[in-house]
């Protein structure tokens, strides 16, 4: 493919129980100025009016794009949603979003010219973005930002990623593997990995191309006291991040099994979300034995301290 040929993409929308925001999605992807473009309108089984928003968008649709109506006959979840609508594309370079954020009309001539800049080969790409409430006003992310890297398969290995809702990527990401675990809930934490696995790049584009619905903020849970630091290392979380490192050690394993640092970057990711998980299972009296264990087992120390700490001595601050 030559610099400047336009190569088809796909715009794909990922939806569940949105109806409130899912129509100024849908009206986001339809006004692209980029072509060709197929956009792929997908509900995850809603229980509410989401699917039938969507419907009703591409019936009255008029413009130049080709739409793509999927509605999957049970909940899917994130992981293997996304599966399901990598299985429907066919643009060489996909582009993704979620049911309540915004794409700003140049959104996808943007990423793409960006790509295109780069190389055209092997990439994820993200964008800023600006953060919207429940009711598309502007909202206030205070000090978070959009971290614009630089990016290393080494802190990806480990569990870093970037803002899923505004990525992008060059379709070998999903080519190239097998299937998402369908526990895969933070697909941001794999699906760079994977372009760093194959060969491939990070790229940060300083344009707001995405409104985020951020009601509440990315980080959800932002330490303002003692206690607030030691608590966001929870078990909860442990368990919802776990199944992202599995991912990223069987994407190794997969693709580049000589790699043996790689694996054993991911193997400590694993080993911090089982002492987390470990810690919080354990006695009172254990304590102290589990942490060496898993200091020992190669375990982040200022994580495995920090959750021992919450454990051991959070109520005197609560």
């Amino acid at each position: 493919m030559s610099g400047n040929e336009r190569p088809l993409v796909t715009l794909a929308i990922f939806a569940y129980n949105q109806s409130r925001y899912v129509a100024e999605a849908v009206a986001g992807a339809l006004a692209q100025d980029y072509s060709p473009l197929e956009i792929i309108l997908s509900d995850d089984c809603s229980s509410d009016e989401t699917f039938g928003i969507m419907q009703h968008a591409a019936r009255n649709y008029r413009g130049p794009h080709e739409i793509v109506l999927n509605r999957n006959s049970i909940n899917l979840n994130i992981g293997s949603h996304v599966n399901k609508v990598g299985g429907l594309t066919r643009g060489d370079f996909i582009v993704l979003a979620a049911g309540d954020d915004v794409s700003l009309p140049d959104r996808v001539t943007v990423l793409v010219n960006a790509w295109q800049s780069a190389g055209a080969g092997p990439a994820l790409l993200y964008s800023d973005m600006s953060a919207i409430d429940e009711n598309s006003a502007p909202f206030d992310l205070g000090n978070e930002t959009v971290d614009p890297g630089p990016h290393s398969i080494e802190a990806m290995a480990r569990g870093a990623g970037v803002l899923g809702a505004t990525t992008a990527m060059t379709r070998d990401i999903f080519d190239r593997f097998p299937p998402l675990s369908p526990l895969v809930i933070h697909e941001d934490r794999v699906l760079p990995f994977r372009a760093f696995l194959l060969g491939g790049t990070v790229i940060y584009v300083d344009e707001e191309l995405v409104k985020y619905r951020a009601v509440g903020g990315m980080s959800r849970q932002i330490p303002t006291t003692l206690r607030d630091y030691l608590m966001v290392y929870t078990p909860t979380n442990a368990r919802r991040t776990l199944p992202d490192a599995l991912q990223r050690l069987s994407d190794v394993l997969y693709l580049r099994p000589e790699e043996r640092h790689l694996r054993h970057l991911c193997e400590a990711a694993i080993a911090d979300h089982e002492s987390r998980l470990d810690l919080h299972a354990s006695s009172k009296w254990a304590y102290e034995l589990v942490f060496l264990r898993w200091l020992f087992k190669g375990a982040s120390k200022l994580p495995l301290l920090k959750h021992y700490l919450k454990l051991r001595f959070v109520s005197v601050f609560g």
